[in-house]
C-alpha cells in the first residue's frame, strides 16, 4: 500500500472519529429522565431532609440549568476545536488528492507516450521486414 493511501486512510479514519465524539457529545447534552428507581431514591432523600420531593426535585433542575452554561462553555470550546482539526483533515485531504490526481495524469501521459513509441518500433519492424 503506498503511503499516500495510508494518510489517506488515517485521515479519514480521524474525521470519523471525530463526527462520532461530536455525535457523542450532542447526545450527551439531553436531559435524562428520572427512572421509577431514581423517584424512589429522591423521595428517601427527600424524607431524610424533611422536606417536600417536589422542592428537592426543582433544587435538582436548579442545579442542572445553572451548571449548563459552564458545561456548555467548554463543550462549544471543544466543538469548535473539533470543527478546526475537521477542516485541517479535510484541507489536508484535498492536497493529497490533488497530489494524488497530479501523479495519475502524469503516469497516463507517460503510459500513452510509451504505447505511441511502441507503436512507431513495430511499424519500424514491420517495415524492415518487408
Amino acid at each position: 500500500m503506498s503511503k499516500r493511501i495510508k494518510i489517506l486512510v488515517a485521515v479519514l479514519a480521524a474525521v470519523l472519529l471525530l463526527t462520532v465524539s461530536g455525535t457523542a457529545a450532542v447526545m450527551a447534552q439531553a436531559e435524562p429522565e428520572p427512572t421509577p428507581h431514581a423517584n424512589g431514591f429522591l423521595a428517601r432523600v427527600a424524607e431524610i431532609l424533611d422536606i417536600p420531593q417536589e422542592r428537592l426535585t426543582e433544587a435538582f433542575q436548579q442545579a442542572r440549568q445553572e451548571m449548563k452554561p459552564a458545561d456548555c462553555e467548554g463543550d462549544c470550546e471543544q466543538a469548535g476545536q473539533m470543527r478546526q482539526a475537521r477542516q485541517e483533515l479535510r484541507q489536508q485531504w484535498q492536497e493529497m488528492r490533488q497530489e494524488a490526481n497530479g501523479a495519475c495524469d502524469q503516469a497516463r501521459q507517460q503510459l500513452r507516450q510509451a504505447r505511441q513509441e511502441l507503436r512507431q518500433q513495430r511499424q519500424a519492424l514491420r517495415q524492415g521486414q518487408q
